[in-house]
């Protein structure tokens, strides 16, 4: 008799044991799709307070890592704005030194990437100000070339040549896989536009 309950309690722990293993899942599909934005709160970006917190919303949890390199504020300046990773919420704390007459663009450039590690497809660009409402010019082209990526520049009231290349530009896109670009919430004026297949401040442009 205690035989048959010393075997009936092994095969117990046995059945157990194999019960509450721990399996890895079985394959599934490969994730191929970029992240997009969702929303950002406030919903519309205008009348805008120095330092004041937004919350920007993806579809997906983000790479932490990317987000250095990925988010910029244009027209370019020395700004100290500050970010909280969320997952796939970013809270974002505006510039304190924020010019009333301009329109700015909070860039996720294509350097973001979901916890797969995709990439963005194309920058996102969310535009703020802190009047009521957004200027209404834009740019549209197509740069054509004889290279796979290309990151357009412009530079307000037509620089001269030494000086495009001796000034950050204003603003800065990549141009979508066939070539194509555009700039939204501009002020009126005149600008210089420049196609390059890289950017940065430790290339010569000469």
């Amino acid at each position: 008799m205690r035989i048959a309950n010393k075997l009936f309690l092994l095969l117990a722990i046995i059945f157990i044991n194999n019960c509450a293993s721990v399996s890895a899942p079985q394959g599934g599909a490969i994730d191929a799709i970029p992240p997009e934005l969702v929303s950002t709160t406030p919903k519309i970006l205008t009348e805008i307070n120095p330092t004041q917190k937004i919350t920007i919303q993806f579809n997906e949890y983000l790479q932490e890592a990317s987000l250095k390199k990925a988010i910029k504020v244009f027209p370019t300046g020395d700004y100290n704005f500050k970010y909280e990773y969320k997952g796939n919420e970013i809270d974002f704390w505006m510039p304190l030194n924020l010019d009333t007459n301009t329109t700015y663009m909070l860039v996720f450039d294509t350097n973001l990437k979901d916890e797969h590690g995709v990439n963005i497809a194309k920058d996102i660009v969310i535009p703020f100000s802190r009047v009521s409402v957004f200027p209404s010019c834009w740019i549209v082209g197509t740069i054509f070339c004889d290279f796979n990526t290309a990151f357009i520049l412009l530079l307000c009231n037509n620089p001269s040549k030494a000086k495009m290349l001796d000034t950050p530009p204003h603003y800065i896109v990549r141009a979508s896989s066939n070539g194509a670009y555009q700039y939204h919430f501009l002020p009126n004026t005149e600008f210089s536009i420049l196609a390059f297949p890289q950017y940065g401040s430790n290339i010569d442009y000469t």
